[in-house]
């Protein structure tokens, strides 16, 4: 999203999966401020799926790439990165949607672009071009590459290049001349006024999305904004507090004033101008938990501070100022994701448009913030969304989806799991955030692996025990979903306790093999060594047998399936062999040419149906045969038999319990 300068439209980026087609279809809209109308207007196509990748073009992450428009200063066009063809550039669309051009047609991808302050150029910033990348890995290579290297990566046999290095370690800047066409490399002066103004994070796996200005003379400042006559800006500045709200009135260090207010430090986002009060408006995260935001306004002058708004079943994302309101994106457990406005006179929200009306004819559960403490004293929450058709007399299971509560209607982290899919199905959800860490043991050992993650046990059993003892669940019919650090947290957890009926992963890490196909360095081998999950049979794996299912599987008494990346297939199959062969109940499915995140629309619809046939089974011993092979449910029956033979054989009595009342005993004879 992307709101205009003189605050009258806002440009919206819009996508739909497309399942037949196996694509996306994505467009650019303007959405006119000043009517009634709440009818977008379409302004262009979008290209290819921008997507999270490794520098030059390494794509190692299925995420999208929040890339926001960018409007000129007279308004009248909108301007964003489009790839066509793997090929990234400047394009620019008239705000009516008469005119869309390409701007740019650099040898290598354009990273990140601006205006120039009268709107006559665009500055743009590349890495080296394809041709250029070729030579340099030509060169790295020659004569073999050494393994000591680290940015060698065993597991797919590449050289991962840090970003620049072709070129001198930061991009390399251009300026457009719209009127002419002509384009010409920076001078010296302008490059470095330019990257002291946006300075340069070099990220080792991803392309930043944008970069956050800093103030020209304070290194190490952020989200620096200055007014729009120039005559004060405010910025962000970080203390032991978190972060500091500054402002600076005019030229000098002397006119800096520092907000001492307690609201203007700590968890700080955002920062915008007031057209109508010398007031800096800004969100800083608060709750238990840090669970939501609230909005403050800061009068410089007279030093007093206001509350604008306070998050209640609502989360806004993306917000630009018109400078008397805030244009921001919401979405909740409910609902998808609209367009608001927030008003800085009375916080007052309304909505401005809604990409899915047809979602106001959909069922949908309730949805109860809530929070409580683990055994250790932690403080956690979630979301915890009721089946559609409630009953306050009803024992309901329940799916447990990690680790973003805020991400809970797209499906959590990942977004392989919809609450109200769920919901819709009979099933309860809880989307809990991660709870924090324990601290240490005596020794200083365990902060960074299995005390994180016995945290998160904790939180688990305490919120299972609580629900239960409302009468709201089943504890006998708990499932959980992971993915990246929720996959993390299940490797610990599923062999440490018997609360769950039923486990999806979209990944297994921590095997021993995983040591052994990482690169060397800070973000390898090396961290994997102060983690305890480096080699195993020495010290530097001291952790692995605390953090690793298939090294744990005499002790996993839960049925898991398994829906990974042929790109982490290596770092899974170790503890997914180990669990077969030792008779844990467990299924994978490896999806081709995808990477951490699913982004192919037909895997992602696959592996989200399969979860709720897996849940359905194992906690409902529901099945629908149309949305599985014979194959797939037949060895899914098998599965159910060895579960209730695995259980029978426990010595714990809860267990055994369990063998005599799995609910997919009961799937072969719903289907007779």
């Amino acid at each position: 999203m992307g709101l205009s300068a003189n605050g009258s439209f806002v440009a919206l980026q819009l996508r739909c999966e497309n399942l037949g087609e196996n694509t996306y279809q994505v467009g650019w809209y303007v959405l006119d401020l000043r009517t009634d109308d709440v009818a977008p207007t379409f302004i262009g196509d979008a290209g290819d799926p921008l997507l999270f990748r490794g520098r030059q073009g390494e794509r190692v992450n299925g995420a999208w790439m929040p890339h926001n428009p960018q409007w000129s200063p007279d308004s009248r066009w909108v301007a964003y990165l489009r790839s066509d063809g793997g090929r990234t550039q400047v394009w620019r669309s008239s705000v009516d949607g008469r005119v869309q051009e390409q701007l740019t047609h650099s040898e290598a991808d354009v990273e990140a672009f601006y205006w120039s302050d009268d709107g006559s150029e665009i500055w743009f910033e590349t890495d080296v071009s394809p041709e250029g990348r070729r030579d340099y890995l030509e060169g790295v290579w020659q004569s073999g590459l050494s393994a000591r290297n680290e940015r060698f990566w065993p597991l797919t046999q590449s050289y991962r290049a840090r970003p620049y290095s072709a070129i001198g370690g930061q991009p390399t800047l251009w300026i457009g001349d719209l009127a002419s066409g002509s384009v010409r490399m920076a001078t010296q002066e302008e490059a470095e006024w330019h990257f002291a103004r946006y300075p340069v994070t070099i990220r080792e796996l991803f392309v930043a999305a944008s970069r956050s200005s800093a103030h020209p003379d304070r290194a190490g400042t952020l989200r620096y904004t200055p007014m729009t006559d120039g005559t004060a800006a405010a910025w962000f500045e970080v203390s032991e507090q978190g972060l500091q709200l500054k402002v600076q009135t005019n030229a000098g260090a002397s006119s800096i004033s520092v907000c001492m207010h307690s609201q203007c430090s700590g968890p700080l986002d955002g920062l915008f101008w007031s057209q109508s009060a010398p007031e800096i408006v800004f969100a800083r995260r608060e709750g238990e938990g840090l669970r939501y935001n609230v909005i403050y306004a800061w009068n410089f002058e007279t030093d007093s501070i206001r509350q604008i708004y306070t998050e209640d079943n609502r989360h806004l994302t993306a917000c630009s100022s018109t400078g008397a309101s805030l244009i921001c994106f919401s979405d909740n457990a409910t609902h998808p994701r609209v367009l608001v406005e927030v008003q800085f006179e009375d916080g007052a929200l309304t909505q401005l448009f809604n990409p899915n009306p047809w979602f106001e004819d959909v069922s949908v559960g309730d949805a109860e913030l809530i929070t409580w403490e683990n055994e250790f004293g932690i403080s956690a929450m979630g979301w915890l969304i009721r089946p559609v058709g409630y009953q306050a007399d009803g024992r309901y299971p329940l799916v447990i989806v990690q680790y973003n509560a805020q991400l809970c209607f797209s499906g959590g982290t990942g977004r392989e799991h919809p609450a109200q899919l769920y919901a819709n199905q009979g099933i309860m959800v809880l989307c809990m955030n991660q709870p924090g860490s324990r601290p240490p043991d005596e020794n200083g050992e365990g902060g960074d692996t299995y005390h994180r993650r016995s945290s998160v046990v904790s939180s688990w059993e305490s919120i299972i025990g609580n629900l239960a003892e409302r009468g709201d669940i089943d504890p006998d019919r708990v499932g959980v979903t992971g993915f990246s650090a929720g996959a993390d947290n299940m490797s610990y957890g599923l062999s440490r306790t018997n609360i769950f009926s039923s486990a999806i992963m979209a990944w297994m890490p921590f095997s021993p093999l995983s040591y052994y196909s990482a690169q060397e360095g800070r973000f390898g081998k090396e961290r994997m060594r102060r983690a305890g999950t480096g080699r195993w049979g020495t010290s530097d794996g001291r952790n692995l047998e605390n953090m690793s299912l298939g090294l744990n599987a005499e002790h996993v008494n839960t049925p898991i399936l398994v829906q990974v990346s042929d790109n982490e297939l290596m770092g899974t199959i170790f503890n997914y062999v180990t669990l077969n062969e030792e008779d844990v109940p467990i299924d994978m499915y490896v999806f081709r040419d995808e990477y951490h995140s699913k982004w192919w629309p037909q895997n992602r619809y696959a592996a989200i149906e399969r979860s709720l046939a897996w849940m359905q089974f194992w906690l409902q011993g529901e099945v629908d045969p149309d949305t599985m092979s014979e194959a797939q449910l037949e060895h899914w029956l098998g599965l159910c038999e060895q579960q209730i033979a695995r259980l029978a054989a426990s010595d714990d009595p809860v267990l055994q319990a369990r063998a005599t009342n799995q609910p997919c005993a009961s799937v072969s004879a719903n289907l007779q």
